[in-house]
């Protein structure tokens, strides 16, 4: 399948907010202006490591560690920045070629 339906709108700026089908190919699951912003997907091989990468990597699942033990504790006005913190964390862990879910 090259082509969308013809009833297709984008699920992230169309009007009706329709969920993302996934039975379409990814380059076409959204509009061409919404892929301009859309999250790069991350290259198949992990980046090389270096000698203080390990030490890295330990040090960002110690601090995701333990912001998710403290996860459910308030931070008055800042709710959001709680899971912006821990996906920022996860982020650059699988930026260093790491499985973020690993424990």
């Amino acid at each position: 399948m090259n082509e969308r339906p013809p009833n297709w709108e984008c699920p992230w700026c169309g009007p009706n907010g329709v969920p993302i089908d996934h039975t379409l190919p990814r380059h076409l699951q959204i509009c061409e202006d919404c892929q301009r912003t859309d999250v790069p997907v991350p290259a198949s091989a992990p980046p090389a490591r270096t000698p203080g990468t390990e030490t890295i990597i330990e040090q960002l699942r110690a601090i995701l560690r333990s912001h998710i033990a403290d996860f459910h504790r308030p931070w008055p006005g800042m709710e959001f920045g709680k899971t912006i913190l821990g996906n920022s964390l996860l982020g650059a862990l699988a930026e260093y070629g790491c499985d973020p879910m690993r424990r």
